[in-house]
């Protein structure tokens, strides 16, 4: 056996029926009525020599930066590691409760949140006690999508690459880090409680008496197939996960052997540039709603608030037009780099960035927090998209300049050569 140790532990976050649940339109109201599949925080934890990883993987929507870089610092002082060493992630299901306070989207639950908040640090500490000597490889597979881009309304661009870091153990059993760029939005806006199409991809994993934890690719504009039908069915979760299953056993005939993998991680925090209306512009937007938004049930009570908000926030964000502390992050296990971005990425940033890497990639959304959608400048063209000026009216106040794909791909290509 090599030398690097693996453990993986988790923790269930399912909350109480009655809970509201995050995601889809404004003011939905939609509380938790049934539980499909638990929620849970997966941890694997990694060791080799003097460096160790911790990989954090959370069945919610998002989280702030905030609340993640206070659990990270918390995990850091408790396993004296550097804050970079520690990725936390969610993989966006739209089917959990609201811990990130997003306006219009769900309610926070402050028992929810503490509840997440022990979970991150129970799961770890069960990763760790669970470390054992263990062989890594790795895959990466191109396979028949499950997802479409919602933008375009076809195949192009996404990301048709699987991956999957697999640890095996002396007796046989496999820890699998898995990564699909889609969202998980299978179910619709129903009143049930499930971690979608990861949490069957996983569960299939446990199904042959192995562990899993699930990373969420660059999906910001990958739906589901099925979403074009409208709302999906447990089933339809289930046959996802057996696809998606099914080709990682198929391709671990071609998995590659990482001998001695050496660990490192690098994070940055930058700044993105933002598009700040004047106060006329905000009145304006607020007063004469496009009559695509007035269809929208409840927008004109989400647009008030968002107005109020930005007019009182005004001066501080003219003064300064940019949203700071963004964190970029890598982590490497020898040859492998894991890249995490806060935010919902659009696929033709993995796309790119993997023309530029020859060594394997896994691009993480969703990591070190949630600032909102992250598009492609040529998304700014269409001016009523709503990755580019709607969404980001309840992620933050005000959308992100076209210069955003440029600023963060050098970014991107700058850490991961470190």
């Amino acid at each position: 056996m090599s030398d690097i140790q693996a453990g993986c532990g988790e923790a269930i976050i399912t909350p109480p029926l009655g809970v509201e649940l995050t995601g889809y339109g404004y003011y939905l109201e939609r509380k938790a009525e049934e539980v499909a599949d638990d929620l849970k925080v997966r941890a694997i934890y990694i060791r080799h020599e003097r460096e160790t990883v911790i990989l954090i993987s959370c069945d919610l929507l998002s989280l702030s930066v905030e609340f993640t870089d206070e659990r990270r610092k918390e995990l850091a002082a408790r396993h004296n590691l550097p804050i970079s060493n520690i990725l936390l992630a969610c993989i966006h299901t739209h089917a959990g409760p609201a811990i990130h306070a997003l306006p219009g989207l769900g309610e926070v639950d402050p028992e929810c949140q503490a509840t997440v908040s022990r979970a991150i640090l129970e799961a770890v500490e069960s990763a760790q006690r669970d470390c054992r000597q263990a062989e890594m490889s790795y895959i990466h597979e191109m396979v028949t999508p499950i997802g479409y881009n919602r933008r375009k309304g076809g195949f192009a661009p996404i990301d048709p690459v699987l991956k999957a870091i697999i640890f095996t153990r002396q007796n046989g059993r496999k820890i699998y880090l898995v990564s699909y760029a889609c969202h998980p939005v299978v179910l619709g806006e129903v009143n049930m409680v499930s971690a979608d199409w990861p949490g069957a991809l996983i569960a299939r994993i446990e199904q042959d008496g192995h562990q899993g934890m699930f990373l969420q690719g660059f999906c910001g504009d990958v739906n589901p197939v099925s979403r074009r039908r409208g709302m999906g069915t447990v089933e339809g979760l289930q046959l996802y996960g057996e696809i998606l299953y099914r080709h990682i056993v198929a391709a671990q005939r071609w998995a590659v052997a990482v001998g001695t993998p050496q660990i490192k991680a690098v994070e940055n925090r930058v700044r993105l540039p933002l598009n700040v209306p004047s106060c006329e512009e905000i009145e304006s937007l607020r007063k004469n709603l496009p009559e695509y938004l007035r269809k929208v049930p409840l927008y004109d009570q989400f647009i008030d608030g968002w107005a109020d908000r930005a007019i009182e926030r005004h001066a501080e964000f003219r003064q300064e037009s940019f949203l700071s502390n963004v964190p970029v992050q890598a982590i490497s296990l020898g040859e492998i780099k894991i890249l995490g971005l806060p935010g919902e990425v659009f696929s033709s940033y993995s796309l790119k960035l993997m023309e530029r890497k020859r060594s394997p990639l896994m691009t993480v959304g969703y990591a070190g927090g949630n600032v909102g959608y992250l598009p492609t400048s040529d998304a700014y063209d269409i001016d009523v998209d709503y990755a580019c000026y709607q969404a980001p009216r309840f992620y933050g106040l005000f959308p992100f300049a076209r210069e955003l794909e440029t600023i963060l791909l050098r970014e991107c290509n700058r850490i991961l050569g470190c």
